[in-house]
């Protein structure tokens, strides 16, 4: 049996720019044209100085930048940033076994098992998405993850009787809210939660928050690929984001201008195995058990970070129709799809939402 695994690779081995390219599955921030990332002054007439920081955390690179008057402010802000994400991913990770998710992932079956806000915030949200989207994002779909080997980081493609086993306890319609009672369980044992589709997202979010709070009006937080830009509104202080092609590491599909918005991008194109020749990504379609095929990536602009991580995912999974679909006719949110044509090596068709058409340049 032929064989290859391919996985992210340590932090460490890896220049700055390609680690924001590889851990960040779809999104690199880059300066275009010379202009300054951020105002040059602030709203006093101050000069703005940018300071940018970068750690590696729930299981890829993240990067906060601050464009600020006063460097202690800044550095002080930054520190409560990375302190807001880690937090997130001391109570949501799957690989952390005192973790707050694993304490639910062990008992929630057995019993109503009372939990912290941010997690019945984030479940409620992705149970929510998942009834939007027909059970395309699927936030019990860790048995599936663990049966292909994804979990494990060893890749391997099951039975049919193990997928047969093992899917009927993938539904989210099988976990419970009280949401009066802050209390969270499982209707069946064998149910387990990964809210990996939705969590960073909202780490990006609660990092957001705690830098204004700590006094950083302008800033960017890119976790992975899941990013928030804030900042003033004119073509010199707007972010440009790079959308990574989904064919090669160093190519870019395209690249967008934001501000007060979030890009998140979701692709199959970083973490996979290969056997006999087939490749298999991560991002499995919880309807079916199988990963997703037909679509490349999907980067979607929202509101906020969490909701953009949320729907990238669904949209990736629902595929061409009806993922499009559900970008289009959810509010203030925008989207770039691009699908794999097998019939042609290396093409891909590009899709744009409507209100997105004249915001992004292809390379």
């Amino acid at each position: 049996m032929s064989e290859r695994t391919l996985w992210m690779p340590r932090a460490d081995t890896l220049s700055r720019r390609a680690l924001l390219r590889r851990a960040g599955t779809g999104a690199l921030i880059t300066m275009s044209g010379g202009l300054s990332l951020f105002p040059s002054r602030d709203a006093d007439g101050k000069p703005l100085t940018e300071c940018r920081q970068a750690r590696y955390m729930m299981g890829t690179v993240v990067e906060i930048a601050v464009a600020t008057a006063d460097q202690q402010i800044a550095d002080r802000a930054m520190a409560y940033g990375f302190q807001a994400l880690q937090q997130v991913d001391q109570h949501m990770s799957i690989y952390q076994p005192t973790s707050e998710l694993s304490r639910i992932n062990r008992r929630a079956a057995h019993t109503w098992v009372h939990t912290d806000p941010d997690i019945l915030t984030v479940t409620a949200e992705a149970l929510h998405m998942s009834r939007l989207s027909d059970g395309a994002l699927d936030v019990t779909i860790l048995p599936l993850m663990r049966l292909w080997g994804f979990v494990q980081q060893a890749g391997r493609v099951p039975t049919a009787a193990e997928l047969q086993a093992t899917r009927p306890l993938v539904d989210y319609r099988h976990v419970h809210l009280d949401l009066s009672r802050g209390a969270i369980h499982f209707a069946r044992a064998g149910v387990e939660l990964d809210l990996g589709g939705i969590a960073k997202g909202f780490a990006v979010d609660q990092a957001v928050a705690a830098l204004l709070a700590h006094g950083a009006n302008h800033v960017l937080v890119n976790a992975g690929g899941d990013l928030f830009a804030l900042g003033t509104a004119t073509p010199k202080s707007s972010w440009v984001v790079d959308i990574q092609h989904p064919h090669g590491a160093d190519r870019s599909l395209a690249t967008i201008r934001v501000h007060d918005r979030s890009v998140a991008t979701s692709g199959n194109y970083e973490k996979y195995f290969e056997q006999h020749g087939k490749r298999y990504g991560h991002l499995i379609d919880p309807r079916t058990g199988y990963p997703v095929e037909e679509v490349a990536s999907v980067t979607v602009l929202a509101d906020t970070a969490m909701q953009a991580d949320a729907i990238s995912t669904a949209a990736f999974v629902l595929g061409p129709d009806q993922g499009f679909a559900l970008i289009e006719r959810l509010p203030n949110v925008e989207g770039i799809m691009a699908v794999e044509r097998h019939e042609v090596s290396e093409a891909l068709s590009i899709h744009i939402s409507s209100g997105l058409k004249d915001a992004v340049t292809f390379s």
